[in-house]
């Protein structure tokens, strides 16, 4: 029997032998930080450059807000990813996740095998002025290591310090005018954990995967007006013969970061309710899917139910009350779900909640509405509330949505990778199932592939189509004429469109609606395609190694989308006509978009080569027209659906497509 090497290589373990299988890695940068630093960029302030005054007391912050940055009314830097994805099982809603990656989204630059420091996380000035060593302040916060992401080594950590000296020494660059004159503050030691895989760190502490610390401030030369603490975290990368599986390391996850006065080293529980994990997909087996497919089988997409986690991480009985509704994409209620109030329990005597109405809101018998739109979204916002007069800490994370994407791909992933996928040696083929409720047209694929050391990816492979032979891949339907390599994009939710390149569509009929999607290696380096963490797509992901078909071992599902339905061009050498659709990419997106000007048939002498594109709201109200170029910028619009119609400037040739917003 093949031996069968399993690696989990989140940048730290060494491929080391050529008949490696299937691994994950790292992801070598996140190119949705690096586009939110670009815009970020101007309104940045400087190393050492304060923005505000001091705080006062309480500190806190559990990370709900949106990220993917901490907020700068708390925290002075940008380095650590604000997140849910990440973490297993939080505390709450949310957390700061360390690792090795900047605030651009990329490798640090001295990133190295050595222990390199990489990101901080540095408070606002806080004024302990009014307060005494008598007064009982103490600092506290929860910590996990690996998480989702990968497992910080030994040598690794996670050090807390605070801030002894305020620009105890500067220097002055006098080679330029004006002089330049740079600040160095010196820090004192207070904490530190070294790095381990999470079950180990759970086992040995006995915790259900976080810690709680607690630190005492007594120290009389901390009770200033310009307090300050950080957090940052020691990586190393792994030394690898092979660049394509060098990438991103060493995850850990800081939540509640709470400072007050009047507490106790016994003061560990906070008067708080949270959920704990993003909301789910309505649908049974997707995360997105093709209206048209849904809307031929609702009854077998749709889940009966869901389920939330909802946690009270206090010492009391809460009274809470839980409700979702959904709106369509003008904002109408199509569905509203009361789950009525419930007494709550400490989760640190009873777990999360478990009443039914709020652990499993039960929607059976229930669809989303159904039109004859080609494509739709639905928004769905899951809500909990305290009743009674006792405050929460934080209301932020009293509330989680999710968009119900029907558009023209399938999608078991969230669009968020916690890892990267991939496959060796050279011949190594990956399958990815899906199954149709409908006979349609296969177009292409949209994938996410991350970013690897110098580019180090940029391998050739066949994209494949294969049908379906009991239950594992079996006869090749379609293989790319073409060699296809990685192309990035960047936003974690915007992924390259590989289109098929054959005379004549794709038509998956009824007796191939199982069919399977992926590639056939060509070379022995790791694409690292994109890999969610967060879904499970396990079932249906099979690779190859020697011409035998057989399951993943890991859990999680890969960011790769079949493209169906509508034409799109590229995809083929067919000649678009008069009210043919438009192709806009990235959609849905934030509003900058980029449009394909279709390709047309003869027209008579004398009609205009000119275009103009029009935009229009769902209920048909022109927004704008605007000259024909291949980039536009509607990112000023509000979320939404908008109508979007190319003409001739004469009117003879139009084009329509329907832009997403969803920023």
């Amino acid at each position: 029997m093949k031996k069968t090497l399993l690696f989990i290589l989140l940048s730290l373990c060494i491929p080391l032998f050529l008949d490696a299988q299937e691994y994950l890695s790292g992801i070598q940068e996140n190119p949705w930080l690096r586009a939110e630093a670009a815009s970020r960029k101007a309104k940045t302030p400087k190393a050492g450059q304060e923005i505000q005054s001091a705080l006062g007391l309480p500190f806190l912050d559990d990370f709900s807000n949106p990220g993917p940055y901490p907020e700068t009314k708390r925290w002075l830097d940008n380095n650590v990813l604000v997140n849910n994805t990440y973490p297993k099982f939080p505390v709450t809603q949310g957390v700061a996740t360390f690792d090795a990656l900047s605030d651009s989204g990329s490798l640090y630059p001295l990133a190295s095998t050595f222990p390199f420091l990489a990101d901080f996380l540095t408070s606002q000035f806080v004024d302990l002025t009014s307060f005494t060593p008598a007064d009982s302040l103490y600092m506290s916060f929860y910590y996990q290591p690996q998480g989702y992401g990968n497992f910080p080594n030994s040598r690794d950590s996670l050090v807390l310090e605070f801030l002894d000296t305020y620009h105890s020494s500067y220097t002055i660059d006098t080679n330029v005018n004006p002089h330049d004159t740079t600040f160095y503050d010196t820090w004192q030691h207070v904490w530190s954990a070294s790095g381990m895989p999470l079950d180990t760190f759970a086992k040995a502490n006995n915790l259900r995967w976080n810690r709680l610390v607690m630190i005492p401030v007594k120290d009389p030369k901390w009770f200033k007006n310009n307090f300050r603490f950080r957090f940052f975290n020691y990586a190393s990368l792994a030394s690898s013969n092979i660049p394509s599986w060098r990438s991103n390391c060493d995850q850990w996850n800081l939540d509640m970061v709470y400072f007050d006065a009047a507490r106790s080293i016994y003061d560990t529980l906070f008067s708080d309710m949270s959920f704990v994990l993003p909301a789910p997909s309505f649908l049974k087996n997707y995360n997105a899917m093709p209206y048209e497919q849904f809307v031929a089988d609702p009854n077998k997409e749709m889940c009966d139910s869901v389920e939330m986690l909802i946690s009270n991480i206090g010492d009391e009985i809460l009274n809470c009350y839980y409700r979702f509704n959904v709106k369509d994409a003008s904002g109408a209620v199509v569905r509203a779900y009361d789950g009525g109030n419930y007494p709550l329990n400490p989760f640190a005597t009873n777990g999360y909640q478990t009443h039914n109405p709020h652990r499993w809101p039960d929607f059976a018998n229930w669809n989303f509405p159904l039109s004859v739109a080609d494509s739709t979204s639905y928004t769905i916002t899951h809500t909990i509330e305290r009743l009674g007069a006792s405050q929460e800490y934080n209301k932020q994370n009293d509330t989680v949505r999710f968009t119900q994407n029907f558009f023209n791909y399938y999608a078991y992933d969230d669009g968020s990778a916690e890892a990267g996928y991939g496959l060796s040696p050279k011949g190594a083929m990956l399958a990815y199932r899906f199954q149709l409720n409908t006979p349609d047209t296969l177009r292409g694929a949209q994938m996410f592939f991350n970013r690897v050391i110098d580019g180090a990816n940029q391998r050739n492979f066949d994209l494949t189509v294969w049908a379906d032979q009991a239950g594992k891949p079996g006869k090749v339907i379609y293989k790319n004429a073409k060699l296809y390599k990685p192309l990035y994009t960047d936003s974690l939710n915007h992924f390259a469109n590989y289109l098929f390149d054959a005379d004549a569509p794709i038509v998956l009929d009824a007796s191939n609606l199982t069919f399977y999607i992926g590639w056939v290696q060509l070379s022995d380096d790791n694409l690292n395609v994109g890999w969610d963490a967060n879904s499970d797509a396990s079932d249906n992901i099979f690779f190859s190694i020697d011409g035998s078909w057989q399951k993943t071992e890991y859990t999680g599902a890969l960011m790769i989308r079949p493209m169906l339905g509508g034409e799109i061009p590229g995809g083929g050498k067919t000649i678009k006509t008069e009210g043919a659709r438009l192709w806009i990419s990235p959609n849905p997106g934030n509003g900058i978009f980029r449009l394909e000007l279709p390709e047309v048939p003869s027209e008579p002498a004398g009609i205009s080569q000119e275009f103009e594109l029009s935009v229009f709201t769902i209920t048909g109200s022109r927004i704008n027209t605007l000259p024909w170029r291949s980039q536009y910028d509607l990112s000023y619009l509000p979320k939404g659906i908008y109508i979007l119609r190319l003409n001739t400037t004469d009117g003879y040739l139009n084009f329509q497509g329907k832009l997403i917003i969803s920023k």
